[in-house]
């Protein structure tokens, strides 16, 4: 073997003592946790860093405002491939801390040297729970950024981490990157519901599958809602400071009230929210609206058992309650109890939901 295929096979064999150590010490992984074996595939990420309103929010916040990032010491919680983390040690934080617990850190560490910022960000592999120090004997952190919000808001339960580390490390007067959000509730029709996502089931290529029918409604949907199709002003639900709130804050129970806005039928609810950063020189909001730009949040669709007639001003009342599932801590159920005076339709109701 000559001498440069030596010191390229020693080459090799370092790199890959490097990767193992990585692999084996700082990424260490268990099929158990399937919300995070979830997060270690590339598709998980590439909707998310492929939704323009989303990612240029973040851009905006952190790219547009260096004043709250220049030698600052930052903290991405669920940092996935590092986007966040990059943007902020473009805009000059001195240190930046990526905490996730997917595989896909593998990846992110790669993503980092590619530009060059190897020095600046450090990956932790850990549930952020689970961290007891971070590195180069840092207590405390100015910035925490992370987008843990999920379907309907609260989705995958990620703001309890973001809870947790704000908690923990963030200083006295430092800055939650967004620092606000709201939930909110409206009705619309969903004119296709009994023709494809009901029907279909009485004859499934010759076969009956009618008992299927009934869970139908009882399922909530994550899907694009048109505009066309909402009824209704929306009702807020919850409004959360994350300066402030607390873990107990997440589950809830609370009253709403909306007002229809055209005669038609009203057979959903949906849910979507709002996130926004009252920290940046200029403050906005980001919608998930249906009459917004389309997000891979989406909406969440909660079916009703049936169809109503409701007219402009009629005003629907109700109590909605969300909690976790405490044997399926990923899971989120909710119950709606809803009343409609109108001058048609005259109902009182309640139904439950489980988002997973």
């Amino acid at each position: 073997m000559s001498k440069i295929e030596k010191e390229k096979e020693t080459e090799k064999k370092t790199s890959q003592e490097e990767n193992n150590s990585l692999h084996e010490s700082n990424l260490s992984f268990t099929s158990k946790d399937f919300y995070f074996e979830a997060y270690s595939h590339i598709g998980s990420h590439e909707d998310i860093i492929r939704d323009s309103t989303f990612l240029n929010s973040f851009k905006r916040a952190i790219l547009n405002n260096p004043q709250i990032f220049k030698d600052k010491i930052v903290m991405d919680v669920g940092c996935g491939i590092g986007i966040l983390s990059l943007m902020a040690a473009k805009a000059g934080a001195k240190k930046v801390i990526g905490i996730d617990h997917s595989k896909i850190l593998l990846q992110t560490n790669e993503i980092i040297k590619e530009n060059g910022f190897s020095d600046t960000i450090t990956l932790i592999n850990s549930k952020v729970e689970d961290v007891e120090k971070l590195p180069e004997g840092i207590e405390e952190v100015d910035v925490i950024i992370s987008d843990w919000m999920g379907y309907s808001l609260f989705y995958e339960h990620m703001l309890q981490s973001v809870i947790f580390a704000r908690d923990k490390w963030l200083k006295e007067g430092g800055i939650m990157i967004p620092d606000q959000a709201s939930l909110y509730i409206c009705g619309a029709l969903d004119p296709e519901l009994n023709e494809n996502r009901i029907n279909f089931w009485d004859n499934v290529y010759g076969f009956q599958m009618k008992s299927i029918k009934p869970l139908i409604p009882k399922e909530p949907l994550i899907a694009y809602v048109s505009s066309d199709y909402i009824v209704s002003d929306p009702g807020l639900l919850k409004k959360i400071n994350l300066v402030t709130i607390d873990h107990q804050d997440i589950e809830f129970e609370t009253n709403f009230e909306f007002e229809f806005s055209k005669q038609n039928y009203f057979n959903t609810f949906v849910l979507y929210f709002t996130y926004g950063f009252n920290y940046v020189k200029s403050p906005f909001n980001i919608s998930t609206s249906p009459y917004y730009p389309m997000t891979h949040w989406k909406q969440t669709i909660l079916y009703l058992d049936e169809m109503y007639p409701v007219f402009p001003n009629e005003i629907i009342k109700g109590t909605f309650k969300h909690i976790q599932d405490k044997k399926r801590p990923k899971d989120l159920l909710v119950s709606i109890k809803y009343q409609l005076n109108g001058k048609i339709c005259k109902k009182k109701q309640e139904n439950y939901y489980r988002l997973k």
